[in-house]
């Protein structure tokens, strides 16, 4: 209905939005959404929460301490499976989870995401120069 509605606009046509929805009312249509919908993966009750080892505290002693990952489904069926621990086991990692919905959790992941774009950037750019 957007693209409709645009290309309208562009050409002069006025009150076009409610006549394209009545339109495709009519004839059963529904507007196509381009974001998918999601659905979260739920925590599975019977599992057990691995404790919160880390408590926000971001510094440390020496490298390789202390990993952060972005999971967003940190206590849902994935991260809380019994696969998974055993892996992090083999792996000799420590698994810990923070508080549900608590956005302070993966800010470190989550600004290291920002960052990469950017680096890559300065890279290609050093490269052309």
């Amino acid at each position: 209905m957007a693209n409709v509605r645009t290309s309208g606009n562009r050409e002069g046509v006025r009150g076009l939005r409610k006549r394209v929805v009545r339109l495709m009312r009519q004839r059963g249509l529904a507007g196509v959404h381009r974001r998918r919908l999601r659905g979260l993966t739920g925590r599975d009750p019977e599992a057990t929460s691995a404790p919160e080892l880390v408590h926000c505290q971001f510094r440390v002693s020496a490298p390789n301490r202390l990993w952060a990952a972005d999971i967003p489904s940190d206590h849902g069926s994935q991260y809380t499976s019994l696969a998974f621990g055993r892996r992090l086991e083999e792996a000799g990692i420590l698994r810990s989870m923070g508080t549900v919905g608590d956005a302070f959790d993966s800010a470190v992941a989550k600004s290291f995401w920002e960052w990469v774009p950017d680096l890559r950037l300065r890279k290609a750019e050093k490269a052309s120069s």
